[in-house]
């Protein structure tokens, strides 16, 4: 398993069997958005979580 960019459920079966493939890639759980997995050349493997924080609305005044 080292497409980048794949989107598989993310199970310790599928991190055991992550494998470095010469570059860094990313792995992302297909259920839980933003969760993944940051695989290096070097065989490194990290949790990650993308997130964008919530946008706040500025109040309008009208007048």
């Amino acid at each position: 398993m080292s497409e980048a960019g794949k989107t598989v459920k993310i199970t310790k079966r599928v991190v055991d069997a992550t494998k470095p493939n010469g570059t860094d890639f990313y792995v992302f759980d297909s259920e839980l958005i933003g969760f993944g997995l940051r695989v290096r050349a070097t065989g490194g493997i990290s949790y990650i979580v993308r997130y964008a924080p919530a946008r706040e609305r500025m109040p309008r005044s009208s007048g």
